[in-house]
């Protein structure tokens, strides 16, 4: 026989028992209905949903992957579309655009899927918009050009979209590594702006080489100049069907034309700022990280850290899931 104390203590295991069953239903379905992206104290102790990815059609019809979900009140717009909408944060922040482009998969392991990864997790926590464009079946199908090519045709219908008042556009292989400066801090610190404001709408990188700027890594600022010289620079998809390709065009179109000349800021590359290029620094054996984008070329020894240093990248500062991460 059980006396009453016997009975409360039964009653009380039996509560516990069935909270503790509704907690492990409620974490499995945490766990199958999304992945998490965890970033430290480093980043302010940030905690994202892991960006969902569908692929929508977008900007003139190219295929495009963009982020449909976040923590932090970032929700759809609206239906049908899938852009992220922070809550609370400026207007500025809701017109920033974070773009890439690539006509491979996404599988989870390799530089281009990694990188994808981690500027979508930049992106939600400053409160841009990311879109990944797929560009094989429209640009690469409709255009015989080089792939590279084709980032200029997606900057372009995101200029003509007019949603976005500053576009960063990042190469496959190019990524944040400092989520503490926002577009906007560099630019403040790159920008060549006047008192008022007012400079460059165009940024890039500068390269070596003999090359006029690196164009894997840029900041376009919505402007009348800005849309007419990156239209012009689409103009040239076919005159420059040679390595280089839609570098030599942009050096070409902005060195003969004085209006594009002053609306073009070639920033130094450096450790300090963003991308340090293929012979900058030729007789280090290790790629030398920049302070806020790394941008890891495919010429020579460099290409085989790109794997490595991205995932060490998104171990070390908190990344608790980037979906199918390599450990290699």
């Amino acid at each position: 026989m059980f006396n009453n104390r016997d009975k409360s203590f039964v009653k009380i295991a039996g509560v516990t028992a069935l909270l503790l069953s509704l907690y492990v239903i409620m974490l499995k379905s945490q766990i199958n209905g999304s992945r998490n992206i965890k970033v430290n104290s480093k980043f302010d102790n940030l905690y994202l949903t892991a960006t969902t990815f569908s692929p929508t059609t977008s900007l003139n019809g190219v295929t495009a992957v963009e982020t449909v979900e976040h923590a932090n009140g970032l929700t759809n717009s609206k239906e049908g579309e899938s852009e992220s909408s922070p809550t609370g944060s400026s207007k500025n922040k809701m017109k920033t655009l974070v773009l890439q482009v690539d006509n491979r998969d996404f599988d989870g392991v390799s530089y281009w899927s990694l990188s994808q990864c981690i500027n979508t997790a930049y992106a939600s926590a400053h409160g841009y918009v990311y879109k990944r464009v797929n560009s094989f079946e429209t640009c690469l199908k409709q255009h015989e050009i080089a792939p590279a090519w084709c980032k200029v045709l997606a900057i372009l219908d995101a200029l003509k979209s007019g949603e976005y008042e500053t576009i960063l556009y990042l190469d496959s292989d190019a990524y944040v590594r400092n989520f503490s400066i926002s577009v906007d801090d560099f630019l403040e610190r790159w920008g060549r702006r006047d008192p008022g404001g007012q400079g460059p709408v165009v940024h890039a990188a500068d390269d070596c080489c003999g090359q006029f700027a690196n164009t894997g890594q840029m900041i376009v600022e919505k402007s009348p100049i800005s849309l007419t010289l990156v239209e012009k620079w689409w103009e040239l998809k076919y005159d420059f069907p040679n390595r280089q390709w839609d570098q030599r065009g942009f050096a070409e179109l902005v060195r003969n034309n004085d209006t594009f000349k002053t609306s073009v800021n070639v920033i130094p590359t450096g450790e300090d700022s963003w991308y340090i290029g293929y012979r900058k620094i030729k007789f280090d054996s290790k790629y030398k990280e920049s302070n806020w984008i790394n941008h890891i070329p495919s010429n020579g020894y460099w290409r085989n850290e790109r794997v490595p240093l991205m995932s060490k990248f998104i171990e070390e500062h908190g990344f608790i899931d980037c979906p199918n991460l390599t450990r290699g």
